[in-house]
């Protein structure tokens, strides 16, 4: 058995959805344009909210990063194994750039 469900929640006059070109997400729904909040907008203020934080406990949040790779291979290098540092894995890893210098780079 499916149920889905569509429900329309208030929220006070601010812009908590942009897309790609800052401009607030929108959709039409029951014939009237109304703002948009995707699911990842809605999880991302979840995770952060420091209610959620005291009631999980900093101990169990886990750590959102692109940078594993660098801070893995610093750990190794701590660790001495810098022979383990010459798998692909870490070979050439850009993980801790930045998209803008991504951007600079393309250029």
């Amino acid at each position: 058995m499916l149920f889905e469900i569509h429900m329309l929640k208030n929220y006070p006059p601010v812009n908590l959805n942009r897309d790609d070109t800052g401009a607030p997400k929108t959709c039409v729904f029951g014939g009237a344009t109304r703002g948009r909040i995707s699911s990842q907008c809605l999880k991302r203020s979840w995770r952060t909210s420091p209610l959620f934080r005291a009631e999980i406990g900093e101990e169990n949040l886990g750590v959102r990063t692109r940078k594993l790779p660098a801070l893995v291979a610093e750990e190794l290098r701590r660790l001495g194994r810098t022979r383990r540092l010459q798998t692909p894995f870490f070979r050439g890893s850009r993980a801790s750039e930045t998209r803008r210098e991504r951007k600079a780079r393309m250029v």
